[in-house]
C-alpha cells in the first residue's frame, strides 16, 4: 500500500513538472548600501631621481561628506499593487565613505626611466575595517627644471555591501494557465574589487625656490556592486523544465572619476618633502550622483632612502 501511494505521488509530481511549458526568471536590484573609501591613486613627485631609490609616502585622506546617493541604473521591480518587501527608491544606491582614512605608498626607482609603484590604505566604517591597495608601473622623464611621470596599474579595495534584490519567476503550463512567484534576497557581505587607473604627474624642480609646483591628471574606476543573490527567503527548484529563461537586469555598478590635482611641495630635508594640494574630482560613472563634483585635500609626506 505504501509503495502504491509513493508511486502515485511521484507520478503526480512528475506530471506537474513536465506539464510546464516554460519558466522565466527575471532578476531585479531594488536597493543597495555600500561602505568603502575612495581608493584614489597616489601622487608621485619626480626630483633628482636616482636608480635604486625607494620613496615611502604616508598620506591622510579627508572628506567633508560621509555618503553619496545615486541610481544604480538597473531596472527595478514594480507592480500595480506595490507588493514588495524591497520597494525601489528614486535613488536606490547609498555609498558610505569614511571621513578620514590613511594610506602608505611606495615608489621604487628601477632605472632613470622606469619605476614600480605600490600602496596600501586603511579605513574604518561603523567599526568594520577595510583594506585597499594599488600596484603599477611608471614611465619617467626628467629634465633640468621640470619632470613628468606616467603611471598605470590596478587598484584593489575591500568593500562592505548590503544589497536587496528580487527574482520574479513566471511559470507557463501546457494547458494555458500561468503562475508567478516572487523571491526576496538580501545579501550582506564583504568582498574585494579590482579596478584600473592611469595618471600623469608633472612637477617643477627649481632649487632656487623654497617650494615647487605640480599638477596631476588621473582617471580611475571603482566597482561598487557586481554580485549574484546568495540567500533566498523563498526559492523554487525545477529539475525538469522544457524551457528555462533567466534575465538579469542588475549588472555592475561602477564609479568612474577624472581627477585634476594642482599643488605644491616643499623640501623639508635632503631626504624628505611635504606635498600639499587639492584633488578636484568629477564622477561620470554613477547615475544621478549627489556628489558628482568632489574636492578632497591632499596631505602627503615623502621619505626617500
Amino acid at each position: 500500500m505504501m509503495e502504491k501511494k509513493l508511486f502515485q505521488l511521484l507520478t503526480f509530481t512528475s506530471f506537474l513538472l513536465i506539464s510546464c511549458r516554460s519558466v522565466d526568471q527575471t532578476f531585479y536590484l531594488q536597493e543597495a548600501e555600500v561602505k568603502a573609501p575612495m581608493n584614489t591613486p597616489a601622487i608621485h613627485i619626480t626630483k633628482d631621481r636616482i636608480p635604486g631609490t625607494i620613496t615611502f609616502s604616508p598620506r591622510i585622506n579627508v572628506s567633508n561628506f560621509s555618503e553619496i546617493s545615486a541610481n544604480t541604473g538597473s531596472i527595478r521591480y514594480r507592480d500595480t499593487t506595490q507588493d514588495s518587501l524591497f520597494r525601489g527608491k528614486n535613488k536606490n544606491l547609498v555609498w558610505k565613505v569614511p571621513t578620514i582614512y590613511f594610506g602608505l605608498d611606495l615608489d621604487v626607482a628601477l632605472t632613470h626611466k622606469f619605476g614600480l609603484a605600490a600602496g596600501i590604505n586603511y579605513s574604518k566604517i561603523n567599526g568594520q575595517q577595510l583594506i585597499g591597495g594599488s600596484c603599477g608601473l611608471a614611465v619617467v622623464s626628467e629634465q633640468e627644471k621640470i619632470a613628468s611621470r606616467l603611471d598605470f596599474g590596478i587598484l584593489v579595495q575591500e568593500i562592505l555591501y548590503d544589497a536587496k534584490s528580487i527574482v520574479v519567476t513566471k511559470i507557463d503550463y501546457l494547458w494555458g494557465d500561468s503562475e508567478t512567484s516572487i523571491s526576496y534576497f538580501r545579501d550582506i557581505s564583504k568582498k574585494s574589487v579590482m579596478n584600473i587607473y592611469a595618471e600623469l604627474n608633472v612637477n617643477t624642480k627649481m632649487n632656487e625656490f623654497s617650494f615647487n609646483f605640480f599638477f596631476n591628471l588621473s582617471l580611475f574606476t571603482q566597482s561598487l556592486l557586481d554580485y549574484e543573490p546568495e540567500t533566498s527567503t523563498n526559492s523554487l527548484f525545477f529539475p525538469i523544465i522544457p524551457v528555462h529563461t533567466e534575465t538579469d537586469s542588475r549588472g555592475e555598478v561602477m564609479s568612474a572619476f577624472v581627477s585634476f590635482t594642482p599643488g605644491i611641495f616643499l623640501e623639508m630635508t635632503e631626504w624628505s618633502r611635504l606635498v600639499l594640494g587639492a584633488r578636484l574630482m568629477y564622477d561620470f560613472g554613477l547615475e544621478s550622483s549627489s556628489q558628482q563634483f568632489i574636492v578632497l585635500p591632499v596631505l602627503q609626506y615623502d621619505l626617500q632612502f
